[in-house]
Protein backbone atom coordinates (compact mmCIF):
# COMPACT_ATOMS: atom_id res chain seq x y z
CA UNK A 1 0.00 0.00 0.00
CA UNK A 2 2.80 2.42 0.91
CA UNK A 3 4.55 1.57 -2.37
CA UNK A 4 1.40 2.77 -4.15
CA UNK A 5 0.82 5.90 -2.05
CA UNK A 6 4.39 7.19 -1.67
CA UNK A 7 5.10 8.08 -5.33
CA UNK A 8 1.78 9.91 -5.60
CA UNK A 9 2.42 11.96 -2.47
CA UNK A 10 5.95 12.77 -3.66
CA UNK A 11 4.71 13.89 -7.09
CA UNK A 12 1.89 15.93 -5.55
CA UNK A 13 4.39 17.54 -3.21
CA UNK A 14 6.41 18.73 -6.22
CA UNK A 15 3.58 20.97 -7.46
CA UNK A 16 2.33 22.21 -4.09
CA UNK A 17 2.99 25.70 -2.88
CA UNK A 18 5.67 25.59 -0.20
CA UNK A 19 7.95 28.01 1.53
CA UNK A 20 11.68 28.49 1.69
CA UNK A 21 13.97 30.23 4.11
CA UNK A 22 17.51 31.50 4.35
CA UNK A 23 19.91 28.78 5.46
CA UNK A 24 23.06 30.41 6.88
CA UNK A 25 25.12 27.24 6.37
CA UNK A 26 24.22 26.91 2.68
CA UNK A 27 25.01 30.60 2.19
CA UNK A 28 28.64 29.92 3.13
CA UNK A 29 29.49 28.12 -0.13
CA UNK A 30 28.40 27.53 -3.71
CA UNK A 31 26.87 24.14 -4.53
CA UNK A 32 28.93 21.32 -6.03
CA UNK A 33 27.50 18.35 -7.96
CA UNK A 34 28.33 15.23 -5.94
CA UNK A 35 25.40 13.11 -7.11
CA UNK A 36 27.36 10.01 -8.06
CA UNK A 37 29.38 10.05 -4.83
CA UNK A 38 26.21 10.37 -2.76
CA UNK A 39 24.57 7.39 -4.47
CA UNK A 40 27.77 5.35 -4.35
CA UNK A 41 27.81 5.83 -0.57
CA UNK A 42 24.06 5.24 -0.12
CA UNK A 43 23.87 2.07 -2.19
CA UNK A 44 27.15 0.74 -0.76
CA UNK A 45 25.59 1.08 2.68
CA UNK A 46 22.37 -0.59 1.54
CA UNK A 47 24.21 -3.52 -0.05
CA UNK A 48 26.53 -3.95 2.96
CA UNK A 49 23.54 -3.99 5.30
CA UNK A 50 21.57 -6.45 3.15
CA UNK A 51 24.62 -8.70 2.99
CA UNK A 52 25.05 -8.52 6.77
CA UNK A 53 21.40 -9.22 7.64
CA UNK A 54 20.71 -11.76 4.89
CA UNK A 55 21.08 -14.62 7.39
CA UNK A 56 19.37 -12.78 10.26
CA UNK A 57 15.62 -13.00 9.60
CA UNK A 58 14.44 -11.12 12.69
CA UNK A 59 16.86 -8.25 12.10
CA UNK A 60 15.87 -8.25 8.41
CA UNK A 61 12.17 -8.01 9.36
CA UNK A 62 12.90 -5.23 11.87
CA UNK A 63 14.82 -3.32 9.22
CA UNK A 64 11.83 -3.42 6.89
CA UNK A 65 9.48 -2.42 9.69
CA UNK A 66 11.71 0.54 10.52
CA UNK A 67 12.00 1.57 6.87
CA UNK A 68 8.20 1.44 6.51
CA UNK A 69 7.72 3.80 9.46
CA UNK A 70 10.62 6.02 8.39
CA UNK A 71 9.10 6.46 4.93
CA UNK A 72 5.66 7.00 6.44
CA UNK A 73 7.08 9.65 8.78
CA UNK A 74 8.76 11.44 5.87
CA UNK A 75 5.54 11.49 3.86
CA UNK A 76 3.61 12.89 6.83
CA UNK A 77 6.32 15.49 7.54
CA UNK A 78 6.41 16.61 3.90
CA UNK A 79 2.63 16.88 3.83
CA UNK A 80 2.49 18.94 7.01
CA UNK A 81 5.55 21.09 6.25
CA UNK A 82 5.77 21.79 2.50
CA UNK A 83 9.15 23.31 1.72
CA UNK A 84 10.54 24.71 -1.51
CA UNK A 85 13.98 23.52 -2.45
CA UNK A 86 16.92 25.81 -1.75
CA UNK A 87 17.32 28.20 -4.70
CA UNK A 88 20.88 27.03 -5.32
CA UNK A 89 19.95 23.33 -5.36
CA UNK A 90 21.70 21.01 -7.78
CA UNK A 91 19.06 18.28 -8.27
CA UNK A 92 19.94 14.84 -6.98
CA UNK A 93 19.09 12.42 -9.78
CA UNK A 94 18.79 8.85 -8.47
CA UNK A 95 19.59 6.56 -11.40
CA UNK A 96 18.04 3.50 -9.71
CA UNK A 97 14.79 4.94 -8.33
CA UNK A 98 14.20 7.08 -11.43
CA UNK A 99 14.24 3.96 -13.59
CA UNK A 100 11.43 2.50 -11.45
CA UNK A 101 9.27 5.62 -11.23
CA UNK A 102 7.95 8.36 -13.48
CA UNK A 103 11.45 9.77 -13.88
CA UNK A 104 10.60 13.06 -12.20
CA UNK A 105 13.60 14.45 -10.34
CA UNK A 106 12.24 15.31 -6.91
CA UNK A 107 13.20 18.70 -5.49
CA UNK A 108 10.63 19.26 -2.75
CA UNK A 109 10.95 16.01 -0.80
CA UNK A 110 12.54 17.94 2.00
CA UNK A 111 11.80 17.90 5.69
CA UNK A 112 13.56 15.54 6.60
CA UNK A 113 16.36 13.99 4.51
CA UNK A 114 15.49 10.50 3.35
CA UNK A 115 19.07 9.80 2.30
CA UNK A 116 20.48 10.62 5.70
CA UNK A 117 17.69 9.00 7.70
CA UNK A 118 18.12 5.76 5.73
CA UNK A 119 21.92 5.86 6.06
CA UNK A 120 21.61 6.29 9.83
CA UNK A 121 18.92 3.61 10.05
CA UNK A 122 21.29 1.17 8.32
CA UNK A 123 23.85 1.81 11.06
CA UNK A 124 21.25 0.93 13.70
CA UNK A 125 20.16 -2.24 11.90
CA UNK A 126 23.58 -3.91 11.96
CA UNK A 127 25.12 -5.24 15.18
CA UNK A 128 28.70 -5.65 14.00
CA UNK A 129 30.76 -2.75 15.40
CA UNK A 130 33.09 -2.47 12.41
CA UNK A 131 30.18 -2.47 9.99
CA UNK A 132 28.35 0.06 12.15
CA UNK A 133 31.36 2.42 12.10
CA UNK A 134 31.55 2.13 8.32
CA UNK A 135 27.84 2.92 7.98
CA UNK A 136 28.10 5.88 10.38
CA UNK A 137 31.06 7.21 8.37
CA UNK A 138 29.03 6.87 5.16
CA UNK A 139 26.15 8.76 6.81
CA UNK A 140 28.46 11.58 7.93
CA UNK A 141 30.08 11.93 4.50
CA UNK A 142 26.68 11.78 2.79
CA UNK A 143 25.44 14.55 5.09
CA UNK A 144 28.36 16.75 4.13
CA UNK A 145 27.99 15.97 0.43
CA UNK A 146 24.23 16.61 0.43
CA UNK A 147 24.84 19.98 2.08
CA UNK A 148 27.63 20.76 -0.40
CA UNK A 149 25.18 20.05 -3.24
CA UNK A 150 22.47 22.17 -1.54
CA UNK A 151 19.98 19.28 -1.86
CA UNK A 152 18.54 19.88 1.62
CA UNK A 153 18.44 22.62 4.19
CA UNK A 154 20.75 22.09 7.15
CA UNK A 155 17.79 21.39 9.44
CA UNK A 156 16.70 18.52 7.14
CA UNK A 157 20.08 16.89 7.64
CA UNK A 158 20.23 17.65 11.37
CA UNK A 159 16.85 16.12 12.32
CA UNK A 160 17.06 13.01 10.11
CA UNK A 161 19.15 10.94 12.58
CA UNK A 162 16.68 11.70 15.36
CA UNK A 163 13.80 10.28 13.33
CA UNK A 164 15.91 7.20 12.54
CA UNK A 165 16.80 6.68 16.19
CA UNK A 166 13.23 7.14 17.45
CA UNK A 167 11.82 4.76 14.86
CA UNK A 168 14.51 2.11 15.35
CA UNK A 169 14.13 2.27 19.12
CA UNK A 170 10.34 1.92 18.80
CA UNK A 171 10.76 -1.10 16.53
CA UNK A 172 13.15 -2.70 19.03
CA UNK A 173 10.72 -2.18 21.92
CA UNK A 174 7.73 -3.40 19.88
CA UNK A 175 9.49 -6.56 18.72
CA UNK A 176 10.85 -7.28 22.19
CA UNK A 177 7.28 -7.18 23.56
CA UNK A 178 6.31 -9.70 20.88
CA UNK A 179 9.20 -11.94 21.90
CA UNK A 180 11.35 -11.31 18.82
CA UNK A 181 14.98 -10.76 19.70
CA UNK A 182 17.31 -9.77 16.87
CA UNK A 183 20.19 -12.09 16.09
CA UNK A 184 23.74 -10.82 16.51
Amino acid sequence: MLAYIAPRILELNEVREGFSFVDPVLNLFSPVDLTWWIFLMLYSGVFLTFYYISDKPVRFMMGFQAYFFLLSSRLIAMTLLPLKAPETLIPLFDPFISSLSSGIVLKHDLFFSGHISVAVLLAYIVENKKMRYILWALAVFMSIFILLQHVHYTIDIFVAPFFSFAIWRSIEVFNKKLGFTPET
